[in-house]
């Protein structure tokens, strides 16, 4: 279930505050010490009046009066300082155009520092490529001179890293940041007041390449360092808002908002004109607030961030498309899909026309698009935003990121919903993998993938490896539990259809009702979840062998779907299928057909139409028709229903294969084998593909077609089927197929005149049979064929007795005048005169009836 946001705080918009007015002074005395007074006063209006005041008088004297030069930097930091960006812009231009001609005795020093004032200011406009530009430029200048112990060149070098960060250049960034550590540590030592700046760099850095356990070290030592010197500043605001971001992505929200909240009131007791850092620690409370599902409140927050941030950069900005992002999630998180994808569609507009298509802050916007149209059932447009998001992210971030591996998550949950299950699993395993190396191999976070990879396994009845990947992440959620209860809910709904076909139908009852209380404990009342779960619970009762409870549950479901549906609404055709398979499996075949017929009505309703739910129940319409004899009728339903499953996704193909099978079926008892046998050809390899090539269905399917092929007298190819069917059975344990499979083997082998060995299959057969796994009628026949087997081999009392035996549990179980009660007193009778008369030769050897189509 994921939702992510790729956003990360960061300080770009804080170097601004470095251009210091606290410089030697060229002005008149008076009139300098004044300006400086009321600004460190924070009385700037008088500062801004005194400054132009002398930039009017500088500007008299003219350019080459180094008064001039100084007027002009002191009033633009007066404007950044303020906020005012927009009016320092001109002002730093005029600086820097003296700086380029040789005026105002401006030193290299100064130079530098005015560039990177420069550079701030193209920040917070959004523009990363000339703020570059300035700051490679202020590194040339310093580095001319470069001097292990230069503490400006070490700034220098972590502002451009910075920019080198937001431009996706991390590999560019990581050196610089190096150097910088180098450069502060020479100057005093590992315990230097300036130290933690460096720190906090390399700890960015490390975050953004998604290495979360070496940054949280790296954000701890630069914390223990501020701690110790009690230091309160806005510095120290930010280290605590990146170190609360890198602990929400880490999953640990009661933690990050401590240290949040600890920024925050720094920010409070340090209140500036200028709020735009303070915004980045809002917008991290938010979004942990949308974390925890706080969502008034994280709404409210990322609105006075927008608000902050549209005055401060405006509507074009990097920052405020981040934060319309963030809004987006807020509304996401409701269920407001239309308002969600306008807000991403903006802020997607913004990062596109600033950083080009090509990044990775582009890359997190199709992510989260992508989950939007999951989320709307738009999965072939999910799919295209999610794979451009993960091709993205591969090339920007690096296949073992943390956000590459959450877009390569969201995409398996797509291809998941389209059926595409074997594809699926290997971006899950990759987004495994990835998630594991970044987090830990028990870290919480890689509990959705863990639960995705089991659903997967399910979907393809490996249920001890779904079993194993469920388990897993249901322990990592129950040391860590999730803000939300709905994936913890869906896991346990997964583990208990493995449960229900693992047979322990107790265990899955038991997680079905807590899904269920998870569901409802999040989810409105009509969500179609909760409708899902009670459904599946009522199937587990049936699998239990309660068919009476089951039905109560199917018939109290539609009850409660009729009340909250109207009876007229097509989405009550679910449970009415339901219900009818129920009640098929209990031969309440008339009260199925009734359901049957009225949930085709009502999804005949619906346009476009649901062309898999029509397919199936008329299917199943056709199943009763044909457990009521009337084959005519059946046919037409399975060929209309064939017509209408024409997707590829898994349950496509296995509804496909079986409604081909039991139109094949029906043919084989109307006597058109020749017309049946295509069609199983046709459905077999489309079962194998649905249900793997060891499922029962493909067993049940083989000994059909086999049974068929005997009736068209192909018994090579029947007995290669029957010991396929055979070989599924025994592998899977269950006595009494495997009896069935025994008998049609050994039917096939009695009809190819091979006696001996019918005779061994065929006492096997009546073994199991003796066990009382199956019904008294199938040993009977098992019976039947084993004396004709036995006198095929010559072996008359062994052959009177089985055929005794076989009449006398007919007679007992069926009514006088059954065609089994006949044949089976013929061959005893024939064995009876064969056992009488000479032996000088061999018997012949009658030829069984060809057992009939399941």
């Amino acid at each position: 279930m994921a939702r992510r946001d790729f956003e990360k705080c960061g300080a770009l918009a804080l170097v601004l505050l470095a251009l210091s007015v606290g410089q030697a002074c060229v002005h008149r005395g008076d009139q300098a010490s004044a300006a400086l007074d009321a600004y460190h006063e924070g009385r700037y209006a008088d500062a801004e009046l005194i400054w132009l005041e002398a930039l009017s008088q500088a500007e008299t004297a003219g350019e080459d009066d180094p008064r001039l030069a100084q007027s002009l930097r002191m009033l633009a930091n007066l404007y950044i300082h303020t906020g005012r960006f927009d009016e320092a812009r001109p002002l730093l231009e005029r600086w820097l155009d003296l700086a380029d001609r040789g005026k105002g005795q401006i030193t290299d020093s100064d130079l530098a520092q005015g560039l990177e004032a420069v550079a701030g200011i193209h920040l917070v406009a959004g523009e990363l490529d000339p703020a570059i530009a300035s700051y490679e430029r202020a590194l040339e200048i310093r580095q001319n001179g470069e001097v292990r112990d230069d503490l400006a060149l070490a700034e220098t070098l972590e502002r451009l890293a910075s920019c080198y960060d937001a431009k996706g250049w991390s590999e560019n960034a990581r050196p610089l940041y190096e150097r910088a550590v180098d450069i502060r540590s020479h100057v005093r030592g590992a315990y230097d007041e300036s130290l933690p700046e460096s720190l906090h760099g390399v700890a960015v850095t490390q975050h953004d390449h998604g290495n979360f356990l070496q940054a949280e070290l790296f954000y701890q030592r630069a914390l223990k360092i501020l701690d110790a010197q009690n230091r309160r500043d806005l510095f120290t605001s930010t280290v605590l808002t990146n170190y609360g971001s890198l602990l929400r992505t880490l999953g640990r929200p009661v933690e990050a908002l401590q240290l949040l909240e600890r920024a925050r009131a720094i920010f409070a007791a340090n209140e500036t004109a200028n709020r735009v850092p303070l915004s980045a620690t809002l917008n991290e409370i938010a979004s942990v607030y949308t974390d925890q599902g706080r969502l008034d409140e994280a709404e409210s927050l990322h609105q006075d961030v927008l608000a902050i941030r549209r005055e401060a950069f405006g509507d074009d900005s990097l920052a405020v498309a981040s934060t319309l992002n963030n809004l987006a999630l807020v509304h996401q998180a409701r269920r407001e899909w239309q308002p969600a994808e306008q807000l991403f569609e903006q802020a997607l507009r913004v990062r596109e026309k600033t950083l080009g298509a090509k990044h990775r802050k582009v890359a997190a916007i199709h992510n989260n698009l992508g989950v939007l149209y999951r989320h709307e059932g738009d999965l072939a447009r999910a799919e295209k935003e999610l794979r451009y998001a993960a091709d993205m992210l591969r090339d920007t971030a690096g296949p073992d990121h943390p956000e590459t591996a959450m877009a390569l998550h969201n995409l398996a949950e797509v291809l998941v919903k389209e059926g595409r299950n074997d594809e699926a699993a290997q971006f899950a395993s990759q987004a495994l993998q990835a998630k594991q190396r970044a987090f830990g191999p028990e870290h919480p976070r890689a509990a959705d993938t863990l639960a995705l990879l089991g659903l997967i396994a399910a979907s393809a009845q490996r249920y001890d490896e779904a079993e194993g990947y469920l388990l897993h992440a249901l322990d990592l959620w129950r040391q860590s539990p999730p803000p939300s209860r709905l994936p913890v809910a869906e896991a346990q709904a997964n583990l208990a259809l493995v449960r229900h076909a693992q047979h322990r139908q107790q265990e899955a009852a038991s997680l079905y009702d807590q899904a269920i209380a998870g569901f409802e404990s999040e989810l409105p009342a009509d969500d179609p979840l909760i409708a899902r779960a009670r459904a599946n619970r009522a199937w587990t009762l049936a699998g239990q062998g309660d068919s009476h409870a089951a039905l109560a549950s199917f018939e109290d479901l539609l009850r409660q779907e009729e009340t909250r549906l109207g009876p007229q609404n097509p989405a009550l055709a679910r449970p009415l299928l339901s219900l009818a398979t129920v009640e098929l499996d209990s031969d309440l075949t008339e009260r199925a057909e009734t359901h049957l017929r009225r949930a085709i009505a009502l999804l005949e309703q619906v346009q476009p139409p649901e062309e898999r739910a029509l397919a199936f129940a008329q299917g199943t319409l056709a199943d009763v028709a044909v457990r009521g004899g009337r084959l005519a009728e059946a046919e037409p339903l399975y060929r209309q229903a064939l017509t209408r499953v024409t997707g590829q996704t898994r349950e496509d193909v296995r509804l496909r294969g079986t409604l081909l099978a039991n139109l094949a079926a029906v043919r084989a008892s109307q006597g058109r084998v020749q017309e049946a046998l295509p069609l199983y050809d046709q459905a077999l390899p489309l079962l194998v593909n649905a249900y793997g090539p060891e499922h029962e269905a493909v067993a049940q399917l083989l000994q059909a077609s086999a049974a068929a092929q005997a009736q068209a007298g192909r018994l090579d190819e029947a007995r290669g089927r029957y010991q396929r069917a055979l070989a599924i059975r025994e592998k899977a344990g269950d006595d009494a197929e495997i009896a069935r499979s025994l008998d049609g083997l050994g039917a096939v082998l009695l009809a190819s005149a091979q006696s001996v060995e019918a005779v061994k299959v065929l006492e096997r057969a009546v073994a199991i049979h003796d066990r009382g796994v199956t019904t008294p009628v199938e040993l009977a026949v098992s019976l039947h064929h084993l004396g004709q087997a036995y006198a095929a081999a010559g072996q008359y009392d062994r052959a009177e007795a089985a055929l005794g035996r076989a009449l006398k549990t007919a007679e007992q179980q069926l009514a006088a005048g059954d065609p089994l009660i006949a044949s089976t007193r013929a061959s005893y009778e024939s064995v009876q005169r064969m056992a009488k008369a000479p032996r000088q030769a061999p018997a012949s050897k009658s030829a069984p009836a060809a057992p009939a189509p399941e």
